[in-house]
């Protein structure tokens, strides 16, 4: 009786679930044979069966001339597709997306192919339509089907689709007249990068072949003639998806392209948004073959017009989005030349940015400022200008304060093209500019004190002696630019290097260097910069150690720090010439001892080093140099 009970219920449960399939099919079958225009409710409420039986429908995407059913299938598979277990059922094979990819393709191609610009019939609209809402559902979370589609040739589709879409939309016809005659779910402006978006997900070569496919400048025509922020948003974000690949950026950079996201910066109503458009900028800016194509002078105006103006509807973000990439693109000395910084304009381009530098209650505008005087005073000519306007250094100077690096940081970056001209290192000197400096070299970040050691280096080069004291005489600084001077990232701490023989070079002063030396160790220093692979810090070194053994109290720690030996094999392995010249100098005034603090083993072998390697050098002046090192020596050795 069990085994005859359990036979009844699993024969009736079958019975069932055999009639619910015939009457899904059933209704699966009428609606892609168009006796009804919504999808049935029974249908949406069972998807996994639905997917089921789509499967074996396949063959209504290739009715010649029944378009209808092919847009009709579509549909069913996008709404199913909603649901997980319906989509991994669909995309278990590659099947059912190579259909659909197929049909988009010839639809799409169809009418690509003919020479009118427009009045596509409803019909062919809605299967481009809902072959883009099939694979965008399909590809959505799913990797298999993105897989899947790009393994069967689906690019080649969505290129020719999205080319079918731009057609469409600018044509007299429009898609709305289309729906009217064929109200299917989803819309023709939102489908295509809706399409894109859930298809390329993170697969970076299928996001590549789009790209070479020319989907870009499809998604560029279709941002800039965007009817409405949900077209504008979806067309924006699938653009995301390819904005940090360079092979993209020459269709993002066109002159269609431009005016497309300036006017997406107009209409942006998003903070992510507007970053998300300034990365694309500076991208583009970054690019020496691209940035001639934002300075064109209409868009310039229309990002000034945005970056100035009073309007409530245009996003606080966009403005500061606007301002910077102004700025950014200052560094193009054509449009400063011929727009920006002409003799008629120069004074209210200063004043703007004057403004933004000094806005207190906007820290962005500050940044925009300071990047824009910045790269206007890249040239000598215009760093003498703006040294000359008073207030702006010490504006500038002001900046190096403020409570957040990312303003720092271009206020330190300004700060250093002004101080290429020694007028200007005056004003900043007397404006107060070292004691600011010394205060930020305790930033922990490591492109702020390589910046500060910079600019610090460059205020020694004024030769002011009060400079240097104030520098040299102060021994919590002296240790952190020591610390700095061992970092790990190599701009910060070949910089220390270099402010610390910056020190010694240009004061020459005992009161100064002695105490560098011999309280501070900072011979030390100078022996790590002998290993330093830049020729540069070898050479800057190489200068400071003359300075150095020229003073009598220093050469005991000469001697025991190890340098000289050092010196004597970097001698036999750098080329430079004045490298071997200043070391011998070095070795001159060392042989020149009567101090009794140079041990007669290192003279002898300097005498050594210098009668191998250059007593019959090519060069005359290294011939005398050597000569007057070994006659010295052996006076030295003779007389110990």
């Amino acid at each position: 009786l069990f085994d005859c009970s359990e036979f009844t219920i699993t024969l009736t449960t079958n019975c069932k679930k055999e009639g619910k399939m015939k009457m899904i099919g059933d209704l699966v079958h009428a609606f892609i044979e168009g006796s009804g225009v919504e999808i049935p409710t029974k249908v949406s409420e069972a998807r996994t069966d639905v997917a089921r039986v789509l499967i074996g429908e396949m063959s209504s995407l290739f009715v010649l001339g029944e378009d209808g059913k092919s847009s009709r299938y579509c549909a069913l598979v996008a709404e199913v597709c909603k649901d997980e277990e319906a989509r991994n059922i669909l995309t278990a094979e590659s099947t059912v997306i190579e259909g659909i990819h197929k049909a988009l393709f010839e639809s799409a191609h169809a009418f690509n192919d003919t020479e009118r610009d427009g009045n596509a019939s409803a019909t062919s609209v809605a299967v481009v339509t809902q072959c883009l809402r099939a694979i965008g559902n399909l590809c959505f979370d799913n990797d298999k089907a993105r897989e899947h589609l790009r393994e069967t040739g689906g690019v080649a589709a969505l290129s020719e689709a999205l080319k079918c879409l731009v057609k469409i939309s600018s044509s007299s016809s429009s898609s709305s007249d289309c729906n009217e005659l064929f109200q299917l779910p989803g819309s023709l402006a939102t489908a295509g990068p809706g399409s894109i978006l859930n298809a390329t997900g993170e697969m970076t070569d299928f996001v590549k072949d789009l790209i070479q496919a020319g989907v870009v400048k499809s998604l560029m025509w279709m941002l800039g003639h965007a009817g409405n922020d949900s077209e504008r948003t979806m067309t924006f974000q699938a653009l995301m998806r390819f904005s940090t690949f360079d092979e993209a950026l020459p269709d993002i950079a066109s002159e269609e392209g431009t005016s497309a996201l300036i006017s997406a910066l107009e209409h942006c109503e998003d903070e992510e948004d507007a970053n998300d458009l300034s990365s694309i900028f500076q991208r583009i800016a970054g690019k020496d073959e691209l940035l001639a194509l934002l300075c064109v002078h209409g868009l310039v105006e229309r990002l000034l017009s945005i970056a100035m103006t009073s309007n409530a509807t245009i996003h606080p973000r966009a403005k500061v989005v606007a301002a910077v990439t102004v700025s950014i693109l200052m560094s193009c000395d054509a449009l400063l030349d011929d727009l920006l910084w002409k003799d008629e304009r120069r004074e209210s381009t200063l004043n703007m940015l004057m403004k933004w530098v000094g806005d207190g209650d906007n820290h962005d505008m500050n940044v925009a400022g300071l990047v824009g005087i910045g790269n206007i005073c890249r040239s000598d000519e215009n760093a003498r200008i703006l040294g000359q306007v008073d207030g702006l250094i010490a504006t500038v100077i002001e900046r190096i304060s403020h409570e957040y690096s990312f303003v720092q940081h271009p206020a330190l970056g300004t700060l250093k093209n002004l101080l290429k001209l020694q007028d200007n290192r005056s004003v900043a000197i007397r404006v107060g500019c070292v004691p600011v400096l010394m205060k930020a070299a305790n930033d922990p970040q490591a492109p702020i004190q390589y910046l500060v050691c910079s600019l610090l280096r460059s205020l020694c080069l004024s030769g002011d002696k009060d400079v240097l004291q104030q520098l040299a005489g102060d021994s919590v600084f002296v240790e952190r630019i020591l610390h700095l001077s061992k970092s790990e990232v190599a701009a910060a701490r070949c910089e220390a290097m270099r402010l610390i023989a910056e020190l010694i070079k240009i004061s020459r002063d005992s009161a100064i260097v002695v105490p560098l030396i011999l309280e501070h160790n900072c011979l030390d220093v100078l022996s790590r910069m002998l290993d330093e692979e830049h020729l540069v810090l070898v050479m800057e070194c190489s200068v400071a150690l003359v300075i150095v053994s020229a003073m009598i109290p220093c050469r005991p720690a000469l001697v025991e720090s190890g340098v000289i030996e050092k010196t004597l094999e970097k001698i036999k392995s750098i080329e430079q010439l004045e490298f071997a010249l200043n070391l011998m100098s070095m070795y001159l005034q060392l042989c020149s001892d009567e101090s009794s603090a140079i041990p007669p083993q290192i003279v002898q072998a300097i005498s050594t080093c210098i009668e191998t390697n250059f007593a019959n050098h090519e060069n005359d002046i290294a011939q005398q140099q050597a000569a007057k090192v070994l006659q010295q020596a052996s006076l030295f050795l003779e007389h110990s």
